[in-house]
């Protein structure tokens, strides 16, 4: 009894095994016609017999690999995606299907997801060198994205792999000046530079280490040494972005502001283009002419004409002189009182537009943004308005927007007062928007 209870068990294990072997012979069958469909081309007839060779043997990665690859070969980027996905899924410690899906995302331009993979990959990994590899490659989307100010903790990691790594050194000094580490950032970039080939250091292809050394040195006021490191910057997608740096750019700056009745943002830029270049003399006259505004001769004029003020007088005598009390009172930093002036002017006078410009300045002054766009968003839509009014308004606007922390909006009308006069400062907003406000889209 004992021996027919014991063939009985030898037959069950033989009858087992054998039908293991013959889904897997079925599985490899499958598998073999798919590949040989792939080589032709044939690939959605290919993409069938992966599907039942999977069936057979559902752990089988081989199979799964080689039908995701299937579908690259048909170019079909997100079915392979969605393929990879679920492999990652099924075998979370497959570094190469997360290394492929890191890779298709950047492809597809899908870089948050590329990066959200490339961490995965770094953290799955044993090998430094990789992990290396896979931050620089988050970092360079990052700076693809204009989102270097969310590169520090990959920068933190990557160091723990080469602190010295060459691309890593680049890396560390741009997101330093991002976030006004100038310091930190010009030891870096220096270390990066002195690795450079003497013979041919100063080449368009370096241009971006130098554009980096120029920021540290801006913000740390080394002019001398600025304009010097500026010299080196050839590249011309760097050449536009030079320009933010020098003397007569911040002058324009200045003029715009000086335009826009903002004095002290005028002052701030025009004392800046100075000390850049000490002979900027258009730079010295506009601020000498804002200091004999802000003077007390300004003071002693409106005493003189308030003194003189009369309720009762007509019209046609009273608008100029609501009008030059409102200009008083603002270059003596009384903006409620300029305001009730404006106010009273524009009853009068409604169609007289630059007085909405002073009205706006004076709004944006006591921080009152929200009346800044009330007040002049009208003017932006009447076609009888002078282009210069327009464009004072689109800058006055997108100041008030950035205030209120709507960089989007702020960023469309700073581009709309990008021309002519008002361009120097739209183009400074618009490169701090890029550069250190997060927005969901492309601008």
């Amino acid at each position: 009894m004992k021996m027919i209870f014991f063939y009985s068990y030898l037959l069950l294990v033989f009858l087992s095994t054998t039908s293991l072997w013959a889904q897997e012979r079925a599985g490899m069958a499958a598998y073999i016609k798919a590949e040989t469909l792939r080589e032709q081309g044939n690939y959605a007839k290919a993409i069938l017999e992966y599907d039942a060779a999977i069936a057979k043997e559902p752990q089988n990665l081989l199979y799964k690999t080689t039908k995701c690859q299937c579908y690259l070969n048909m170019f079909e980027v997100k079915q392979a995606i969605v393929c990879f996905e679920g492999i990652s899924r099924e075998h979370p410690k497959d570094t190469s299907a997360v290394e492929t899906l890191a890779n298709l995302h950047a492809t597809a331009q899908s870089l948050d997801n590329a990066i959200l993979y490339f961490e995965k990959a770094a953290a799955l990994s044993t090998s430094e060198d990789y992990k290396l590899s896979c931050y620089l490659n988050i970092l360079n989307m990052l700076h693809i994205q204009n989102k270097m100010r969310k590169a520090g903790r990959y920068i933190q990691e990557a160091q723990k792999s080469n602190p010295k790594h060459f691309d890593l050194l680049f890396m560390e000094a741009e997101y330093s000046n991002i976030i006004g580490q100038y310091e930190k950032a010009l030891v870096a970039i220096d270390s990066v530079i002195k690795q450079l080939p003497k013979d041919n250091a100063h080449t368009s292809e370096f241009s971006k280490f130098y554009y980096q050394r120029t920021i540290s040195l801006f913000n740390m006021g080394r002019y001398a040494e600025m304009k010097e490191a500026a010299k080196h910057v050839t590249d011309a997608s760097l050449i536009g972005l030079i320009k933010f740096y020098t003397s007569e750019y911040q002058q324009k700056m200045g003029e715009a502001y000086f335009k826009n009745y903002l004095y002290d943002k005028s002052l701030t830029a025009l004392t800046l283009a100075i000390r850049i270049d000490s002979s900027n003399a258009k730079a010295r006259m506009l601020r000498a002419d804002i200091y004999k505004i802000q003077s007390e001769l300004t003071k002693t004029k409106l005493t003189e004409v308030e003194r003189t003020w009369k309720e009762d007088l007509p019209n046609d005598k009273k608008s100029p002189r609501l009008a030059e009390l409102a200009m008083l009172h603002f270059n003596s930093a009384n903006y409620i009182k300029s305001l009730e002036r404006i106010q009273e002017y524009l009853t009068l006078n409604p169609l007289q537009h630059d007085m909405y410009i002073l009205q706006a300045a004076a709004n944006l002054l006591i921080k009152k943004p929200e009346l800044v766009i009330e007040q002049l968003e009208p003017l932006t839509k009447v076609d009888k308005v002078s282009n210069d009014v327009k464009n004072k308004s689109f800058m006055l606007m997108g100041m008030a927007h950035y205030d209120t922390k709507d960089y989007r909006k702020a960023y469309g009308f700073f581009k709309k007062a990008s021309y002519g006069d008002y361009a120097e400062v739209a183009g400074w907003y618009m490169k701090d928007i890029r550069e250190h406000h997060d927005l969901d889209k492309e601008l």
